[in-house]
């Protein structure tokens, strides 16, 4: 029990905290940890930001083992990258990302993941569940056809077929528990609401978001899981509120956007790529998904230097143009400047969409 009340106050304390940069704008969270940027909120710690621990293929660090053996055995294209820990803002923490042992230039391919070692709407059409997924589709969107997916194949593939899911040795470098704000009880949410709502629009907008995430997953479980179950496809445990959450908050923050204009993919999907999906976000410009692709000829997702990386430093990509409550209901983290306290307005020019950030504190939303 006390240790369930120290949960509960960690998370009231890093949302809390989170919320009040949206409101008023400090310091900045990467997705797997806090990292600041120009405009550095030290807290205490400066060290922030360099390596702690680094995890090449050949060192032991069990946890990544698994997942280094899925890179090797799919022949992903890592060279000059490690997985490595850093210092976080306050001393003793750390986070996790991608850093370059060798400099990088803007522009180099920095990750190639091949389409076979990837969770993507092909392979969730050609599982097991596959064709139940795809006569549900159009109902469930594309995001929540990847959770159930997700939740399959890491509960559910060893049981019902007896062979391990392709993905295991991904499932064992994601986080069990993701501290969403979806899984927030109203209780906690309570707890958030500093500044009150006059103040801060952002909250009403980082509420909205949560309680459509939260009524897509409770529809979701109502009509769809007592199909599965009675199909003899997922046990009741698996597809509990908790654990559909979990999968549907792994799609959200990990998971790379393809708009499906490629031969390979006809539609808009998603990708869940592993290991490129360590790479944390920030917020030096172009705040556009420029830097990733997928090659059709190739079949592989590559990911591009946006900037120069020396060796020895954290690599980064841009999660795109996504408003603060975006970013905080999506990844759980916010960004500061006014530039990035922005309403995001969408137009089409040539077929070409254009992103107009307009910078002004007062229109968060």
């Amino acid at each position: 029990q006390k240790s369930r009340a120290m949960e509960g106050k960690m998370k009231s304390l890093v949302f809390s905290a989170a919320l009040l940069l949206l409101t008023f704008g400090a310091g900045r969270c990467e997705r797997n940890g806090e990292v600041e940027d120009s405009n550095r909120l030290y807290i205490g710690n400066p060290l922030v930001g360099k390596p702690s621990r680094v995890c090449y293929p050949e060192a032991l660090c069990p946890e990544y083992s698994a997942l280094y053996e899925l890179v090797r055995f799919h022949n992903f294209s890592t060279t000059g990258l490690a997985i490595a820990d850093f210092h976080g803002s306050l001393p003793g923490t750390t986070y996790r990302g991608l850093l370059a042992t060798e400099s990088r230039k803007k522009g180099e391919v920095l990750v190639k993941v091949p389409l076979s070692a990837m969770l993507s709407r092909l392979s969730a059409l050609e599982s097991r569940i596959g064709s139940f997924l795809e006569i549900v589709e159009k109902n469930i969107g594309s995001r929540m056809l990847m959770a159930l997916h997700v939740l399959y194949e890491r509960f559910e593939k060893k049981k019902r077929e007896g062979v391990e899911s392709v993905y295991k040795g991904y499932f064992e470098s994601v986080p069990k528990d993701v501290n969403s704000l979806i899984l927030f009880t109203e209780e906690e949410l309570q707890e958030l609401q500093y500044p009150s709502a006059e103040k801060s629009p952002a909250l009403a907008s980082v509420n909205e978001m949560r309680n459509l995430a939260r009524q897509h997953i409770d529809n979701t479980i109502s009509v769809l899981a007592p199909i599965f179950i009675q199909a003899n496809s997922f046990d009741q445990a698996t597809l509990s509120r908790e654990n559909l959450t979990w999968a549907y908050t792994i799609v959200m923050s990990r998971a790379f956007s393809m708009a499906g204009h490629q031969s390979t993919f006809k539609r808009r999907t998603f990708l869940i790529a592993p290991y490129a999906d360590l790479f944390n976000h920030h917020s030096v410009g172009p705040f556009v998904r420029g830097y990733y692709r997928f090659n059709d000829t190739s079949k592989c997702l590559e990911i591009f230097a946006d900037q120069d990386y020396p060796a020895g430093s954290e690599v980064f990509i841009s999660y795109g143009a996504l408003t603060n409550p975006q970013l905080l209901v999506t990844y759980g983290f916010v960004l500061t400047g006014a530039s990035l306290l922005s309403r995001r307005l969408m137009c089409s020019l040539k077929r070409s969409p254009l992103i107009i950030d307009i910078i002004a504190d007062n229109l968060i939303t």
